[in-house]
């Protein structure tokens, strides 16, 4: 289990704090990149074909040393709860459960 800090920094605002950029970037890269990637935008898609799609793009792996930091609305989210996103990685499991009773308006 991931080791995730959470502050609200702001009204609907969070900053997540993790231990290293590995675990951050790992965490955030479908969530990110179903946003915002050339490819992959508004597409469910797989980690396997989001890192086959990297590597020949940038002749290696290398997004978990590119991304220091990410910023995503929550309406993102919404595909991740439906279970659109199957399988979801343990830590995109545990980002997702954070944020469960913000999604349910209990809090």
């Amino acid at each position: 289990m991931l080791k995730i800090a959470k502050t609200n920094i702001r009204e609907n605002i969070f900053l997540l704090d993790f231990e290293t950029q590995e675990e951050l970037t790992s965490t955030f890269l479908r969530f990110q990149e179903f946003y915002e990637s050339p490819e992959f935008q508004g597409k469910i898609f797989t980690l396997q074909e989001y890192k086959a799609w990297y590597t020949k793009l940038k002749g290696k792996f290398s997004y978990y040393t590119d991304w220091g930091g990410f910023n995503i609305p929550s309406r993102i989210l919404e595909s991740f709860y439906k279970g659109k996103f199957d399988p979801l990685s343990e830590a995109e499991k545990q980002f997702l459960d954070m944020f469960k009773l913000r999604k349910e308006g209990l809090t």
